[in-house]
This record gives C-alpha cells, sequence and structure tokens, in this order.
C-alpha cells in the first residue's frame, strides 16, 4: 500500500441509509479504527461513543466521568462501557467485544459478526456469536432533557435451541475528575474519591477538585445505576477498580469475571482513596431458546449525592428508556425539518440531515472534547462564533439576533478581538492561556453572518443598536501591553470619564475593516500576524501579508457601502461615529505603506486605554462614497500587483507573502506553488473579473483537483519545510492545512463559483466531497462531513468543522437559490439537472419569515442553469406576483407574514427556458 494513498478496502462494506429519517447501518464497524458518533443534549451531557462502546463521557474540562481519550486511545485503550457474561460451561464473553479472547479472535471468520444502526442522535451495536448462539444489542443516547446522564441498554437473546446459564455484570470504570488530571496527580487524585454503593448503583464523589488553581470542594457526584427488566437492583457491586480486574488482570480479562467471583461490596458500603469503576452483578439469569433479557444503565453527572434516587426514579427501568428514547428520537427530528432538501438522490438527502446535526454538535461540544479535538479545553474561537451562526440563520434567524449582538461586545477597538468565548452570553477572553495572538482574517467573518441576518429578516436596523467594546491589556492588536489595566476594571472600553463606551453595530464593523486598511505590509497589502484563515501559516508575524484576505475586506468593504446607502434609503441619513475613527475613513492620496503604519500607530494611541467619548455625526451616503473609494483603490491593486501567470500559461492570484517579503506562489525551483485560499477569497469577495475567474478554473483544476482525496487540495506541494510562512508545512503533505482536501475552503470555493454563476463547476466540487464520504472502504467515516481528507482519502476530523454550515448555506441559498434579499424572499436557482429526482422535481424544506415553506422547483425540460428562468411561482396553489432581481424572483415579506404560522406552505416554481417565456407576471422593481 502506497504511502500516499489508500487502496479501497474490497472487503469493507459500506454504510448503507434504511430510512428517509437518515437511520444507517453499517456491518463490522468494530474492524475499523478511529470510528466514534456522537451523542449530547443542550443539558451538556457530551459523550463520544465506539462500535466497542469505547470513548469518554464529560460535561466539560474539569468534569470527566469516563478517562479522556483521543483518537488513539479509542482501539488502544482498555477503558470501556462494558458488559459481560459468565456463561457456564463456557467462560466469559463480553457484550461489547472488550475481552481479551475475543481481541485475538477479531480477524478469524465465522466467530462473531456485528452490525452498527445510527439514528439523530442514538447508537446501537447487535454482535452475534455464532458458535455460542447468543445475539447481544446495546443501546446508547443521551436524553434530550434537563439531566447530565447517558441511558444505556442491554438486551441479550439466546438463538440457539439449548438453555444457557449467564452471570450478567456492568463493568464501567469512572474516572472522576479533571482532564487535566489525566497525567497531573493522577494517582494522587484517586485518593480524593469517595465511593459509595447504593442500591441501584456505584456513586463516586470526590472530596476536591485538585490541580495547580487550587483545591476545591467538589460537589459533583458520578453515577453508574443499574436495573434489570424486572427493575430489580443489582445483587452486589465491585467499585473498586484494581479489585475488579485482581492482580495480574486488567479491564479486558479482569479476575472477577474471568474467574465468576461473587462481589464482596453491598448497598451501604463506602471506600475510600481507590481508581473507581461502576461493577454492577446483576441477578443470575437462565435464559430458554429464542428468550431475551434486558438490563438498563444510567451513567450520570450531577451535583448532590441525594439526587441519586431522582435520578433512578426518573430513568432507570426499561419503560422509562423507551419512553426517552421515544422522546430524544422525536426531538432531534423535529429539530431538523426545518431544513431538508430532496434531491434526485436518496443517500445526499440523508447524508445532508447529518451535516445539518454539524453545526448543532459544534454549538454543544464547542471546538473540543472530541477525539481529533483532543487539544480543546472548551469553549469556541472567535472565527467559530460567527461562522457557525450561518446555518442557524437559514432556519431561526430572530433566535440569533440577541446572540449576534452579544458577540460584537468581544470586538477591541483596534481592530482585533477576544479570541475565546466563554459558555455565558457576553463572557470573552483574550485567548487560551491569555496568549496574545491575532488572526489578521477575524474581522472579516462577522459582517458575512450579519449581512446574512440583515438579509434573512430585514432588520437593518440590527445596524444602529449599540453594543460595549471589549478591553483587556492587550492593545495596538497585541503588539503592546496596558500596564495599568488591571481584570477588576471590568472588560468593557471606557471613555476618559470612566463611562462604558458603547458604539453602534455599523460603528464596529467599520473598526474591523478600517484598521485592516491601514495594517499592511510592504506590498501594501493587510499584514498576516499570527495567521488568517489558515491557522498553519503562523511564522510570517513581521513581513507576511495576505492578499487573499485583503480580497475579501475589499468585497466586505462594498457590502459595507451597500448597507449605508441601504441606511440612507430607508430614512437613516446621518450616523454617529467616534471621533477617533473619522481619520480612517478619509481615503487616502498617500500609499506608502510606511506612512499608512504609521497613521494606524496614531489611531493606537487614541484608543490605548480609554476614548475621548466624542462621536461625529456623517452622512450615510458620504460613509458608503469613502468606502467604495477604500475598496477600488485595493482592488485595483490586487489586480495589477497579485495576477500572476506561471510558465505552463496558467493564470491565478498569488496569496501571500511570507517572512522574507517573497510572493509565494508561481513558479519556483522546487515546483509550482498555488494556494486555494488565494483564489477563492477573490470569489467571496466578487472581486475577481468574470475572465479572471475563467483562468482560475482552469488552474485549480491543473494543479489541486485530486479526485483520489475527494476534490480540490488546499494547495500544491511547497516541498520544503517553510518556517517563513507557517507550521502548515511542517505538516507531511496532503495532511490537515498542508495540501489536504480540506472541506471547508472547497465548500467556499464552490460558494464564489456560485456567484459567478459557474453552478456546473460549483456543483461538482460539493458532489465530489459528498461522493468521497460515501465511499466508506476509503474514507472510513460515518455520514457528514469531515474537516479534511488525508492523503489516504480517509476522513479526519468528523462532526466539528465550520464547512459544515458552509455546505448547507451554500446548498441553500445558491444551488437552490433560496434566500433573504433585505427581509424578501428571493429565489434565484442554480440546480443543475443531476440535481432533479425522476419527476423532475428538487425541493427544499425550510423556515423564512416565521413560515415553513416547502419550495419545489419544477424543470420539466432537464435544463441546466443558464438555460432556464422561473416562468411562474405558484404559493399554496395560487398564482402570485413577482418582481425579477438579476437571474431570480422576488417574493416580498409582506405577503408571506399574511400566510398561517405553524404550518406549511407550498412554494410551485416553473422552470422552463429562456427562448420559450411568452409571458410572466411582473411588478416594478422596488
Amino acid at each position: 500500500m502506497s504511502t500516499d494513498q489508500m487502496k479501497t478496502d474490497s472487503s469493507v462494506d459500506n454504510w448503507h441509509f434504511i430510512d428517509r429519517d437518515a437511520t444507517f447501518r453499517l456491518h463490522n464497524p468494530h474492524l475499523t479504527n478511529h470510528l466514534f458518533f456522537p451523542l449530547v443534549n443542550e443539558a451538556g451531557m457530551m459523550s463520544i461513543v465506539t462500535p466497542t462502546l469505547n470513548g469518554d463521557i464529560k460535561t466539560g474540562q474539569h468534569t470527566f466521568f469516563s478517562t479522556p481519550v483521543s483518537v488513539d486511545d479509542l482501539h488502544n485503550s482498555r477503558s470501556a462501557r462494558n458488559f459481560w457474561v459468565f456463561i457456564e460451561g463456557h467462560g466469559p464473553w463480553s457484550l461489547t467485544g472488550n475481552s481479551a479472547q475475543q481481541i485475538a479472535q477479531r480477524f478469524k471468520d465465522g466467530t462473531e459478526s456485528t452490525e452498527l444502526e445510527a439514528g439523530l442522535l442514538w447508537h446501537a451495536m447487535r454482535r452475534e456469536h455464532h458458535h455460542l448462539n447468543l445475539k447481544a444489542e446495546i443501546v446508547n443516547f443521551v436524553p434530550s432533557g434537563e439531566d447530565q446522564v447517558e441511558m444505556m441498554r442491554v438486551t441479550i437473546t439466546n438463538t440457539g435451541d439449548q438453555t444457557r446459564e449467564l452471570v450478567p455484570t456492568a463493568a464501567i470504570p469512572v474516572f472522576g475528575r479533571s482532564a487535566d488530571n489525566l497525567r497531573d496527580h493522577r494517582h494522587v487524585t484517586s485518593l480524593l474519591h469517595r465511593t459509595f454503593c447504593d442500591r441501584y448503583g456505584v456513586l463516586v464523589r470526590p472530596t476536591l477538585s485538585f490541580d495547580e488553581r487550587g483545591h476545591i470542594p467538589n460537589t459533583r457526584t458520578y453515577a453508574v445505576l443499574g436495573c434489570d427488566d424486572q427493575k430489580r437492583p443489582p445483587e452486589g457491586f465491585f467499585p473498586v477498580l484494581e479489585d475488579f480486574i485482581g492482580e495480574g488482570g486488567n479491564l479486558d480479562w479482569p479476575q472477577m469475571i474471568v474467574l465468576n467471583r461473587s462481589p464482596e461490596a453491598e448497598a451501604g458500603d463506602m471506600m475510600e482513596g481507590y481508581e473507581a469503576i461502576g461493577g454492577l452483578r446483576f441477578s443470575r439469569v437462565r435464559l430458554q431458546p429464542g428468550e431475551s433479557c434486558t438490563w438498563v444503565l444510567v451513567l450520570a453527572i450531577f451535583d448532590k449525592l441525594q439526587n441519586a434516587a431522582e435520578i433512578q426514579a426518573r430513568y432507570l427501568s426499561t419503560d422509562r428508556f423507551n419512553e426517552w428514547f421515544n422522546r430524544t428520537r422525536d426531538h432531534w427530528k423535529n429539530r431538523l425539518t426545518d431544513l431538508e432538501v430532496q434531491t434526485g438522490d436518496s443517500h445526499f438527502n440523508n447524508w445532508m440531515r447529518w451535516v445539518s446535526v454539524q453545526p448543532v454538535l459544534r454549538r454543544l461540544y464547542g471546538n473540543s472534547f472530541m477525539p481529533y479535538h483532543d487539544y480543546g479545553r472548551g469553549g469556541r474561537g472567535w472565527r467559530d462564533l460567527w461562522q457557525d451562526h450561518l446555518a442557524l440563520l437559514l432556519t431561526r434567524p430572530e433566535e440569533v439576533k440577541d446572540i449576534l449582538l452579544g458577540n460584537y461586545a468581544g470586538v477591541r477597538f483596534d481592530g482585533s478581538n477576544a479570541t475565546i468565548i466563554g459558555s455565558n452570553p457576553g463572557e470573552f477572553k483574550a485567548d487560551r492561556n491569555d496568549i496574545p495572538r491575532v488572526w489578521m482574517d477575524h474581522g472579516a467573518w462577522p459582517l458575512l453572518t450579519t449581512c446574512l441576518y440583515i438579509n434573512q429578516t430585514g432588520d437593518l436596523d440590527f445596524l444602529l443598536r449599540e453594543q460595549t467594546y471589549f478591553k483587556d491589556h492587550h492593545v495596538a492588536r497585541s503588539k503592546e501591553v496596558d500596564s495599568d489595566w488591571k481584570p477588576e476594571q471590568g472588560t468593557a472600553l471606557k471613555t476618559a470619564d470612566g463611562q462604558i463606551y458603547r458604539g453602534t453595530v455599523f460603528e464596529h464593523l467599520l473598526v474591523q475593516h478600517l484598521t485592516m486598511c491601514y495594517n499592511v505590509g510592504e506590498h501594501n497589502l493587510m499584514r498576516l500576524e499570527n495567521a488568517d484563515w489558515n491557522d498553519g501559516l503562523d511564522m510570517a508575524g513581521e513581513h507576511g501579508e495576505s492578499a487573499a484576505m485583503t480580497a475579501l475586506y475589499a468585497g466586505n468593504l462594498l457590502s459595507l457601502a451597500k448597507l449605508a446607502r441601504h441606511l440612507h434609503a430607508r430614512g437613516h441619513g446621518r450616523i454617529k461615529l467616534a471621533e477617533e475613527l473619522i481619520p480612517l475613513l478619509i481615503p487616502q492620496t498617500e500609499e506608502v505603506p510606511a506612512a499608512k503604519q504609521a497613521y494606524l500607530e496614531r489611531y493606537f494611541e487614541g484608543c490605548y486605554r480609554t476614548l475621548s467619548g466624542k462621536q461625529s455625526t456623517l452622512s450615510t451616503k458620504e460613509v458608503a462614497e469613502r468606502l467604495e473609494a477604500i475598496a477600488g483603490v485595493i482592488i485595483n491593486r490586487l489586480h495589477n500587483q497579485e495576477w500572476i501567470r506561471s510558465k505552463t500559461g496558467h493564470e491565478w492570484f498569488n496569496g501571500y507573502y511570507d517572512d522574507d517579503g517573497q510572493h509565494v506562489e508561481g513558479d519556483h525551483p522546487l515546483g509550482l506553488r498555488m494556494t486555494l485560499t488565494g483564489q477563492t477569497f477573490h470569489l467571496l469577495g466578487r472581486t475577481a473579473t468574470p475572465d479572471q475567474v475563467e483562468h482560475i478554473l482552469r488552474a485549480v483544476q491543473r494543479f489541486l483537483h485530486d479526485p483520489a482525496v475527494g476534490g480540490i487540495r488546499l494547495n500544491t506541494n511547497f516541498r520544503e519545510v517553510k518556517q517563513n510562512l507557517g507550521r502548515a508545512f511542517g505538516f507531511a503533505f496532503g495532511h490537515k492545512e498542508n495540501g489536504a482536501m480540506f472541506s471547508h475552503m472547497a465548500v467556499m470555493y464552490a460558494y464564489g463559483l456560485y456567484q459567478y454563476g459557474k453552478a456546473r463547476e460549483a456543483f461538482r466540487v460539493l458532489d465530489e466531497i459528498f461522493r468521497h464520504s460515501l465511499k466508506f472502504p476509503v474514507s472510513r467515516m460515518y455520514p457528514g462531513i469531515p474537516e479534511y481528507f488525508n492523503a489516504r482519502g480517509r476522513g479526519m476530523y468528523p462532526y466539528l468543522t465550520g464547512s459544515a454550515s458552509w455546505y448547507m448555506l451554500t446548498l441553500v441559498t445558491q444551488a437552490f437559490g433560496v434566500r433573504g434579499l433585505l427581509g424578501d424572499l428571493l429565489l434565484a436557482p442554480q440546480l443543475v439537472r443531476e440535481q432533479f429526482d425522476d419527476q423532475d422535481r428538487a425541493t427544499i424544506r425550510t423556515l423564512f419569515a416565521g413560515r415553513h415553506l416547502q419550495v419545489s422547483f419544477f424543470n420539466p425540460q432537464k435544463l441546466d442553469p443558464g438555460e432556464y428562468m422561473i416562468h411562474s411561482v405558484q404559493l399554496d396553489h395560487q398564482t402570485v406576483l413577482f418582481s425579477r432581481k438579476d437571474e431570480g424572483v422576488l417574493l416580498p415579506k409582506t405577503a408571506l407574514e399574511k400566510l398561517q404560522p405553524g404550518v406549511e406552505h407550498s412554494v410551485e416554481i416553473l422552470l422552463g427556458a429562456k427562448q420559450n417565456l411568452t409571458h410572466y407576471e411582473e411588478i416594478d422593481d422596488r
């Protein structure tokens, strides 16, 4: 096997969907490493489960129920949610496959087979032992209630013709402390354990939460509770890990199970100072042929010891399990019905359900607490904060309004921002471990999210709402430290007289963009600082420049100008801005980088510790004109300075300058160099000309496209560890930010192509990602979109990736073309003919203006984008008037608001050839 490309394993089955609710099955998933599945609820329970029921359970960095795991621990660790039966005449059998004997036989044919079945968001593993004639099913999920619990139902069935006598034991290790204690004071913190044997299980309540922050009294209890299908409690317990495994034993061959020892602990016993395990011995079972027996387990984290009885009453029975299971399935199903698609590919329709789950998972897990994100300690980054809301804005924009406003409190007046967002609204930190880093792209994302919000809702006045600014000891974009600032002063920027300063959202957006126009390097492009979108480009802090992000900021300036003109048209002729900001709005005739940098330094001095509090009033029309002038200069510079031509004749944009001040892309002695990022942001910012887009398409196809890894690589192979640009080039080529098929950038590239009417090419990008993820023998991942595919084509970092939000955004607003325009509904489809079903329909269910809509496009002539236009629109089977807007039509929000809320309304759109259009209803464009 090549080290660069994995061959398809023909012995491995694909997973397949079994219904329209995205439930899927996979045979023998235990023969694939790195697989894991999320189980979570809004109450804060975060679980990970594998085909062998490995994984961890936690509610935060300092409250891990089970031992924290990284991705390689998933198949190397012996710690799992295990359930054993000792079979008379045979010996021990692990229903999860976690016995030394089963592991040794794992690659032998005919002994055992497994099947995974999973849905939204529940996980079932079935294991059959063909020699013993026993079948086991274990179902896990996290209930959608207010408690931090995971529920587990274990069922074993005698499929043979002989009676089986079984001794059942649950064995679930309890870590019960901070993830920091995995290596820091691992043994010492076990001395804090107080382990109680309750009637229904084992409760672990450490006395202290112990680490270098201090010794804090602990109030958390970690519980493993269980009963059988007759509601009978365990008949005994193994609460101490070392006693359970025995001297010379371990978790996959524990002495108490292998020797079928009776438990010595009973209800009421308490042990101090040892590693704990939820070892629950249940009553002996005699299974007749065809007979089954079931046990229910509850794995819980709660605050008070006396809550154990409450947890038992709420969850601990087969009836309760079934009730919560049905309720939780319905909860997630209903949560995702606000956005569904029906195309000609049923696999894609179901796959998209899993993509739509991912932004929800990212909100609940943050960017941490999954095996590939083992560097995370909780919280989300600034970029994640804004991009994760893109998906929610497509369905429930009103819910996001106050969240977005709260997010603006993280903006500093120097244009930078807090980069770590706490769990509470308005809670911001400078960075993890207070490291002063500045990602130069951060100022661009709030505008994109805010524009989507305004277009979806028409709430243009949101720009005039006021918010505070973030203040800490980092100043001048973290180049300097304000030594007089103290945490007790709070994190709100104040005026010279001690008042908290508040500025409009529009002012915040201006601050983020105008400061970057002066924060330039020697090529008059915006400085790369500590990195841009690609976090791996972090070693060019002195002289690095990002032409790529300069293009996006320039496009954003034009968007800000449009917003200012809309404000003017709505009667907001003037707007108040901080006096310190006004000089940055004056278009500069001086284009010398050093002069701009000096100008920015003077600006920093004016907001070093406080603001004056004085504001000036400017005409919104004048603001728009100034922004357009500034953007025009930047775009011309990019066209004249950064458009390159290689010896091959291909042309594209240079994306970067390294820390030696040299342009990164183009011909090079070590081989031609190109980045997808350098092209994508010109498309997103719409700063490229149509002719340039044609050249970019050819160059990307020639140098970056690789179907073996799912589509378009992030960059070509630079063939050196480029220490004057970033750590990414220390990664092996084809992995992560160095040349992988990085989903996020590829999807944004597709979005940009749609903006230029390149629907066929954009569809190909999205389709390749989908189809590659479908090839389980290569991608080795469950349904969904990964952060990237590695050099062997394997999906990496699933679930927690911003590419899911962007994939949804691109599909809904660009491919289906269902999106808002200042509150009105714009229908501008760019669906290719393959996306329609055998009845020539493509349908999307969405929420707009608070109304549930089923929007169906009918394409009887099987036309492609560019060949068709909208001929008619029917709303609830009644023909409606519309106005044409570019390639689409507008339905006014006022018409939609007349519809009955709470029920689904149909929007039927007939597509036909442009030259065959004979009649349509049209009203004046407003």
